[in-house]
């Protein structure tokens, strides 16, 4: 009689869990690590995900996985495999996407807890309470998408704003010019004068295409009219960038020393990577120093998150106190002796702070200058 008693009040007892478990909104199931397996679920897994709790108990580790999302496949796996040292009353908390019946995606915040001991002592099942935080994260990434677009529309107005002023600035002079050198060509009638005057245009119009095709290339950075991600090989790079600029070069002959064994590669936009080491190399042989031969030197390493790339050289160097604030800002040019779009600098910064690094900047005039760029790597 007492045996029946016992039972039924066991009985009773499991019911009144079951019932509390599945009046829950939350998904909650108890995994045994060893067997690699769901040993109970509450029916919150199909209010939540679409699956009968049946389908879940029949499932083995390889039904388990499929669940998950690939991305986050590996982690989760590991986390439930270290849950053998989990202590009674200790938490462990995360979070992970996985597929519903109907193979959408769905966000978990996942909370795991000791449940039971093994005979070794370890954990051998723990207590999982998840909750789906989809419509949390979908509003969340939705803010900050439109707090980074708000950003963006704010810095691009901010950059067409410089933009039109300085090339208006930049183009009028030698639109003026032409118009100038037009009406004297138009009003003369010396033949020889006219050919002296038409030598001239050459000179402007040189002036217009290095401002128009600057203000090109920085508007083609800032708008990403650019391929794809890859894995950009730097030693690569430099071979190209040293073939397109081999008459300056060998006109120049700069001694160039390469370093690119402490970070040989960055997964980036191969035709920023190419930019930026066409416009530090044509940057250092613009401002060499006629007292000395010029030597550049290009190394690449790494620092916690960021891939770096150093260019210096012993050319000129920049008075920082004095220019140090102009030195990014497009159509800055430090030197009337010196041809060049004054773009080159701001293309760079703008291909390295898209996506999060930044360049540091060390000079002492007549010495030299090292350009330090700090690089995010982009996603594959």
């Amino acid at each position: 009689m007492e045996v029946k008693i016992r039972t039924a009040e066991l009985m009773e007892n499991k019911q009144f869990t079951q019932l509390i478990t599945d009046s829950m909104p939350d998904i909650l199931f108890v995994y045994d690590i060893n067997k690699w397996k769901i040993i109970f679920v509450n029916k919150g897994i199909t209010s939540s995900l679409g699956y009968l709790p049946n389908e879940v108990y029949a499932s083995d580790r390889k039904g388990f996985e499929k669940m998950l999302h690939p991305d986050d496949l590996k982690r989760r796996i590991n986390e439930m495999t270290r849950m053998v040292n989990l202590l009674p009353g200790e938490i462990r908390e995360s979070e992970f996407r996985i597929k519903d019946k109907d193979g959408r995606i769905h966000w978990l915040n996942v909370r795991d807890l000791f449940f039971k001991a093994g005979k070794n002592g370890k954990t051998s099942q723990v207590l999982s309470i998840c909750q789906d935080v989809t419509e949390k994260k979908e509003v969340i990434d939705a803010y900050r998408k439109e707090k980074n677009r708000s950003k963006e529309l704010k810095r691009m107005n901010e950059l067409m704003d410089t933009f039109v002023f300085a090339a208006a600035h930049d183009l009028k002079a030698p639109v003026s010019n032409l118009q100038m050198l037009t009406q004297v060509i138009e009003n003369t009638e010396d033949t020889e004068k006219q050919l002296m005057l038409q030598q001239k245009y050459s000179g402007i119009i040189e002036t217009l295409d290095l401002t128009i095709s600057g203000l090109v290339k920085v508007l083609a950075i800032e708008k990403d009219y650019a391929s794809g991600t890859k894995v950009v090989h730097f030693k690569k790079i430099y071979t190209k960038v040293v073939a397109e600029l081999h008459d300056e070069i060998n006109k120049i002959e700069p001694e160039i020393h390469t370093d690119f064994s402490e970070c040989k590669s960055i997964v980036y936009i191969e035709s920023y990577v190419f930019s930026i080491f066409r416009n530090m190399l044509s940057n250092a042989m613009k401002f060499r120093s006629e007292e000395k031969k010029l030597a550049i030197d290009i190394r690449s390493g790494r620092e916690k998150t960021f891939v770096w790339l150093s260019f210096s050289d012993n050319g000129t160097g920049i008075d920082l106190q004095q220019y140090g604030k102009d030195l990014f800002k497009p159509f800055k040019r430090f030197s009337s002796k010196i041809k060049g779009s004054g773009l080159g600098l701001h293309l760079v910064k703008s291909i390295v702070t898209k996506n999060g690094g930044e360049i540091n900047v060390e000079s002492k005039k007549s010495e030299g200058t090292t350009f330090k760029l700090f690089m995010v790597p982009y996603k594959e």
